[in-house]
């Protein structure tokens, strides 16, 4: 009985941690770049096809350092897992 609870406990945190990890990356990702992007189109730039552009590549740095982010604390969590 043991065994399947802590199983069924550890896959719970292990997808509470998923989610979290997933709104904490979101979360942060939009918070740079609406600060990038507020800062940028007052001080530096009013033309709108090339802000367009640097905000595709922009939203593209954002998905891939969620990504990493994600990657660290999955790595993170299975090393606690591990130990503990």
């Amino acid at each position: 009985v043991e065994a399947a609870v802590t199983k069924k406990l550890t896959s719970e945190i292990k997808q509470l941690k998923e989610d979290i990890d997933s709104a904490r990356s979101n979360d942060f990702g939009r918070k740079i770049y609406e600060a990038f992007a507020q800062e940028f189109a007052g001080s530096y730039l009013n033309e709108k096809s090339v802000r367009q552009s640097v905000e595709i590549s922009l939203w593209g740095f954002l998905c891939t350092l969620g990504t990493t982010i994600r990657a660290f604390w999955n790595n993170s969590f299975d090393i606690f897992l591990a130990v503990h």
